[in-house]
């Protein structure tokens, strides 16, 4: 039998959303609740609530130092190519991923560009 996602990716979300890409290093938001300021006038801010995520995938290593260039001009230099379901939330540029199958880690490293393809899957370079 054919496995259409046989790896696993593994990534941190913080209050629901993916953290840790260009260029914020968390998303905005505080689950529901405000900084306050505590007896000494300093400004308190609530812990958030990270969990890590994982999505199926299947990995390609690429051949070594295969690069793209970019709409700007830049070359893109990557050393994996990820496939995802369409489902999947969408992964932002410097996020750091780590890539097992069954609980060996194949893989690690920061995500370079994330591709969104609605009908086919998605598909990421580390």
């Amino acid at each position: 039998m054919v496995i259409r996602y046989p790896h696993l990716l593994k990534f941190i979300s913080i209050n629901g959303a993916v953290a840790g890409g260009f260029p914020y290093a968390f998303p905005f938001s505080f689950g529901g609740s405000e900084p306050t300021q505590n007896s000494f006038g300093h400004w308190v801010i609530p812990e958030a609530d990270s969990e890590e995520m994982q999505v199926g995938c299947r990995a390609w290593p690429v051949a070594a130092g295969t690069t793209h260039k970019s709409e700007d001009g830049q070359e893109v230099k990557y050393t994996w190519d990820i496939y995802l379901p369409k489902d999947c939330p969408t992964i932002p540029e410097g996020l750091e991923v780590s890539i097992f199958q069954g609980d060996e880690l194949i893989g690690k490293g920061t995500v370079k560009r994330f591709f969104p393809y609605p009908f086919l899957g998605n598909r990421i370079w580390l």
